[in-house]
Protein backbone atom coordinates (compact mmCIF):
# COMPACT_ATOMS: atom_id res chain seq x y z
CA UNK A 1 0.00 0.00 0.00
CA UNK A 2 1.08 3.50 -1.04
CA UNK A 3 0.60 6.92 0.34
CA UNK A 4 0.42 9.63 -1.51
CA UNK A 5 0.84 13.27 0.12
CA UNK A 6 -0.94 16.42 -1.94
CA UNK A 7 -0.94 19.45 -0.31
CA UNK A 8 -4.53 20.66 0.11
CA UNK A 9 -3.41 23.90 -2.61
CA UNK A 10 -7.17 25.75 -1.93
CA UNK A 11 -6.77 25.86 1.96
CA UNK A 12 -6.08 29.22 3.53
CA UNK A 13 -2.93 27.83 5.09
CA UNK A 14 -1.60 26.97 2.00
CA UNK A 15 -2.26 30.35 0.31
CA UNK A 16 -0.45 32.43 2.89
CA UNK A 17 2.43 29.89 3.12
CA UNK A 18 3.06 30.37 -0.57
CA UNK A 19 2.16 33.79 -0.42
CA UNK A 20 5.38 34.38 1.83
CA UNK A 21 7.44 32.16 1.26
CA UNK A 22 7.40 33.77 -2.44
CA UNK A 23 8.38 37.09 -0.98
CA UNK A 24 10.57 36.07 1.64
CA UNK A 25 13.75 35.77 -0.61
CA UNK A 26 13.13 39.09 -2.31
CA UNK A 27 11.94 41.05 1.17
CA UNK A 28 15.43 39.47 3.26
CA UNK A 29 17.32 40.61 -0.06
CA UNK A 30 16.19 43.89 1.00
CA UNK A 31 16.53 44.16 4.11
CA UNK A 32 20.61 43.25 3.88
CA UNK A 33 20.83 45.91 1.03
CA UNK A 34 19.35 48.48 3.05
CA UNK A 35 21.65 47.56 6.42
CA UNK A 36 24.47 47.31 4.29
CA UNK A 37 24.30 50.84 2.15
CA UNK A 38 23.35 52.16 5.76
CA UNK A 39 26.33 51.24 7.15
CA UNK A 40 28.63 52.00 4.51
CA UNK A 41 27.21 55.63 4.67
CA UNK A 42 28.10 55.77 8.65
CA UNK A 43 31.63 54.49 7.58
CA UNK A 44 31.92 57.52 5.20
CA UNK A 45 30.92 59.91 7.34
CA UNK A 46 33.21 59.28 10.12
CA UNK A 47 35.83 59.49 7.42
CA UNK A 48 34.91 62.92 6.30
Amino acid sequence: MELFLQADTSSLGYQIGYRIGSWLPFVLLAILLFFMIRSIRRQQKKGN
